[in-house]
């Protein structure tokens, strides 16, 4: 096995991890809080906190917000 196809292998892993746990958050919210609705969640998350905007951009729609907006 290359060292190329263990980090594919691994980069592989860590993506469906990280898309579980993204599936989780949501599931949570949904369950703790009803169904999503935006201004709920902009509610929820703080609309005035500028690190909230890529919180709830991420539980709104995590595909669309890229691992370089994502702030740490």
């Amino acid at each position: 096995m290359t060292l190329e196809s263990r980090i594919a292998g691994a980069l592989q892993q860590w993506l469906g991890e990280r898309r579980r746990m993204d599936d989780d958050t949501r599931h949570f919210i949904e369950s703790t809080f009803g169904p999503q609705d935006p201004a709920a969640l902009a509610a929820l998350l703080g609309d005035d906190d500028p690190e909230s905007a890529t919180l709830r951009e991420l539980l709104l729609d995590p595909d669309a917000v890229s691992d370089t907006n994502l702030r740490a």
